[in-house]
């Protein structure tokens, strides 16, 4: 047996010793926010008693035996070697260039202010650019009166039906829960590695602790700060600002919440949502639009005709969809209503800070106001549902083509839609 077979082994029997002392500190009632940073403790007291620190200096790491590094080195060469073979040759190119360039260094010692056009030099300036930019960029267009009016009346119904949610279950069942943990375990992803890890009686206790903050509708507070990381989308100069992106980052334990409400609430909007946003309905796929934009061209070909197809997307759709909306919609599916109110709560007034200053006692924020938020589990499913529902209103079916009797409809991916005008005249 392997040292890093007993180092996991041991990192999962300190979890499971600890998991036990986690269900005492959640039902003895103690605040919630220090339970999750009891369970976070958890975590890296067992990672670090199964895993042990090392440090290695710069002296210490050339005093090496150049054997064991070399073997090392001709171990991942060998391994690199059999995953190329089962690869097309156009992905070797690319995983050998990747290999060879690396990932390069983002980090950034300047940035322009996007508006002004001066060049920032100050990380703290730079910092609260950044900020700006992207609160500015989730912040919502102004709307007409009648539209504001329509949104009261909106909310006013909103509060009215999650008032009193008691006729619905109050806890996060055992098996919505499982659902999402195997889900989780498959896909094995950075942020919830250490849960993927875990033994089954720590899992347990990560569910004992859901399950309160479901009864009680206690978020905790670290639920609501989003860590947002710069990354240059490699075109274009890496002092403007335009050519990079943000990428949302959440606490794991909201994540695994937020997860689990989705899927309670999953049936009612996949039933709701309108057949041809299939792109984001549960087994169907994207690749069924392309199929069906393919059939209508080669239709139209073989009968010698042409057919316009038109594109559309909102540009920062999840930054400038309403959350109000979303969750009007969402409510009137049918679903659960307790889970309705706790994605509404989970949701509401997030915090942005800058990757580089988490750890901070005082990080420089911004809260951002009734958006449903980049890189969550439920934005998409919320968003494809309200989008479908204003497409099937306000496009004109009749508009889109015919192949023989057959009417063609729109297709629709959350943000994006595709339709296909019968003729040019229909497409103006």
């Amino acid at each position: 047996m392997t040292s890093v077979t007993l180092s996991i082994q041991a990192n999962s029997m300190t979890l499971a010793h600890m998991a036990q002392k986690l269900i005492e500190i959640c039902e003895e009632g103690q605040d919630i926010d220090k339970v999750i940073k009891k369970m976070d403790k958890v975590i890296n007291d067992s990672k670090f008693k199964g895993f042990g620190k090392v440090t290695l200096t710069r002296r210490k790491r050339e005093e090496l035996d150049e054997k064991r590094i070399w073997t090392a080195r001709l171990d991942l060469v060998r391994k690199l070697a059999k995953e190329f073979e089962e690869q097309r040759v156009s992905i070797r190119v690319w995983k050998a260039r990747s290999i060879a360039v690396g990932r390069g260094d983002n980090q950034k010692t300047s940035m322009k202010d996007y508006r002004t056009g001066e060049m920032l030099h100050d990380l703290e300036e730079i910092t609260e650019m950044l900020l700006d930019f992207n609160e500015e960029t989730m912040s919502k267009e102004i709307a007409t009166p009648e539209v504001q009016l329509l949104r009261r009346l909106k909310e006013d119904i909103i509060e009215e039906v999650l008032e009193d949610v008691s006729d619905c279950p109050q806890y996060i069942p055992w098996a919505v829960y499982m659902k999402v943990v195997n889900k989780v375990m498959q896909q094995n992803k950075g942020v919830l590695r250490d849960f993927c890890e875990s033994g089954e009686q720590f899992k347990v206790a990560v569910f004992v602790v859901l399950n309160r903050i479901h009864v009680n509708e206690e978020n905790p507070s670290i639920f609501k700060k989003t860590y947002l990381s710069q990354i240059w989308k490699r075109k274009g100069s890496v002092d403007e600002l335009a050519n990079h992106r943000f990428v949302h980052g959440r606490h794991w334990t909201g994540k695994l919440y937020e997860k689990c409400l989705v899927e309670m609430v999953s049936a009612k909007q996949t039933e709701a949502t309108p057949e041809f946003q299939m792109g984001g309905i549960p087994a169907k796929s994207t690749r069924e639009h392309l199929l069906a934009a393919m059939l209508i061209i080669k239709s139209f070909t073989k009968m010698g005709k042409s057919v316009p197809i038109v594109l559309c997307d909102v540009k920062k759709c999840f930054d400038k969809l309403v959350l109000s909306d979303l969750i009007f919609d969402l409510a009137a599916t049918g679903a659960d209503k307790k889970a309705v109110k706790m994605l509404r709560q989970f949701h509401q007034d997030f915090e942005i800070m800058m990757d580089c200053d988490k750890g901070k006692v005082n990080p420089k924020s911004r809260i951002i106001p009734d958006t449903v938020g980049q890189g969550t589990n439920g934005a998409p499913g919320m968003a494809g549902n309200s989008q479908a529902k204003s497409v099937r209103k306000n496009v004109d079916i009749e508009l889109c083509a015919k192949v023989g009797k057959i009417q063609t409809d729109h297709k629709s991916f959350v943000d994006d839609l595709m339709t296909t005008p019968g003729d040019a005249k229909k497409a103006r």
